[in-house]
């Protein structure tokens, strides 16, 4: 944090490469757990709060990161900064077409905080509806992502009140949902 080529030249590299500083520990006495403290997420947070890196560079990285073909542990880390750092509606808006990109990734739980994500701004007046029922259309008929699924049926129910315009297109996508149950539910009793 005192070094200032680290924090303007390194650290931002970090974004650029996949690394293990998720897996960087430590503890400040004999008493607490080997694991007591997250090097990297006291970094990242004192540097953000020492204004020594851009939030919304640290943002856009760390969405970015999610769609990389990298070790799945270190895409949870920086999930779970983006929620530690409370990141807003007007933050992750600018980012909605990345986000929108985490709807095809074949990871499951990509997917699933894709549309997590975009229960934080589906109501936001720069959110592109016609853009995210594009990208949402096929996740509709994976069999491997029901998570995401249940949980977009709100969120379609939402946009359907607020954009009747839509509605057509909204029932033909969640049509997708029951003829995938249903092509399921034959798939089963012929096995039986």
């Amino acid at each position: 944090l005192n070094d200032q080529l680290t924090w303007k030249r390194d650290i931002p590299e970090l974004f650029n490469y996949e690394t293990i500083l998720h897996s960087s520990f430590f503890r400040e006495n004999d008493k607490q757990k080997h694991d007591e403290f997250q090097t990297w997420a006291i970094i990242y947070k004192s540097l953000l709060d020492e204004k020594k890196m851009d939030r919304a560079f640290f943002i856009e990285n760390a969405i970015l990161i999610q769609t990389k073909e990298w070790n799945n542990n270190l895409k949870s880390f920086f999930r779970k900064r983006i929620e530690e750092f409370n990141v807003t509606p007007d933050e992750l808006i600018v980012l909605q077409e990345n986000i929108f990109s985490y709807l095809h990734h074949p990871y499951p739980p990509i997917t699933s905080y894709g549309i997590e994500l975009i229960k934080k701004i589906y109501d936001h007046p720069k959110f592109k509806t016609k853009s995210f029922l594009e990208w949402l259309e096929p996740l509709m008929m994976r069999s491997d992502c029901k998570a995401a699924i249940k949980n977009v049926l709100p969120i379609l129910e939402k946009i359907n009140k607020s954009n009747p315009k839509l509605r057509t297109t909204i029932a033909s996508i969640i049509a997708d949902v029951y003829v995938i149950a249903d092509l399921a539910l034959q798939e089963r009793a012929t096995k039986i």
